[in-house]
């Protein structure tokens, strides 16, 4: 059994402009390096690979337009905080991730207790990281001005820890049929 999740790539501008927005790197920050930057469509965990390889070959959809507007941060139980890039709303996106979610569940993946709230992760910051630096990060939400790019895939990824860090490989890319 693998880690595994569907995300879309984000092109490589993109991510290289997100990159200046990052916190200082330093102790107890944790930042995502360029080329793992990524949103996030279902996070599926432990599974086997082949079935859901498989199933997601199934998944239907039209390539659209998609705009990263604003920053953000999540807490998580354990008082760490995620800081990340949000992503603009898009009725095409939540219906990827919503006929995802479908075909997952039909092979016995369960459904994602939390709401959908697509995002690019920027940095990971540990329960004592100084307030100052993760409002310095919120700060610049209003300078994230981003064109808008084109998803026309998406992609299924194992998730593994190398040296303390995750490291994300792509398994499988899936076109939308008009791509």
């Amino acid at each position: 059994m693998k880690k595994l999740f569907v995300a879309l790539d984000i092109p490589d501008s993109m991510s290289k402009e997100l990159t200046a927005v990052q916190p200082e790197p330093g102790t107890g920050i944790r930042l995502v390096n360029p080329d793992q930057m990524h949103v996030t469509l279902y996070f599926i965990g432990d599974a086997r690979l082949e079935p859901i390889r498989t199933a997601l070959d199934s998944v239907i959809g039209q390539t659209f337009p998609l705009t990263m507007q604003g920053l953000g941060k999540f807490c998580t139980s354990s008082r760490k905080t995620v800081l990340w890039a949000a992503i603009k709303k898009s009725s095409q996106l939540n219906e990827l991730h919503d006929t995802i979610a479908s075909v997952l569940h039909d092979q016995g993946v369960q459904k994602e207790i939390k709401p959908y709230r697509p995002h690019v992760t920027l940095a990971r910051c540990s329960a004592g990281t100084p307030t100052a630096i993760i409002n310095n990060f919120l700060k610049q939400k209003d300078n994230l001005d981003l064109p808008e790019f084109q998803v026309t895939k998406f992609g299924l990824y194992t998730s593994t820890v190398v040296n303390n860090l995750l490291v994300y490989t792509l398994e499988k890319s899936y076109f939308l049929n008009n791509a």
